[in-house]
């Protein structure tokens, strides 16, 4: 495999590893999750 084809295959598994990185780190909160009876449904933060 030559330098130009590894490249694409390491630049995929770096994007893959930044983006587990900060998923990771978030904090998401589910709000109305425990509710049955919500008219408008539940909703979700990032933060």
């Amino acid at each position: 495999m030559d330098f130009l084809t590894g490249m694409a295959y390491v630049g995929i598994i770096l994007l893959a590893v930044i983006n587990a990185i900060i998923v990771s780190r978030m904090k998401i909160v589910f709000h109305g999750e425990e509710e049955d009876d919500d008219e408008k449904g539940g909703s979700c933060s990032v933060g």
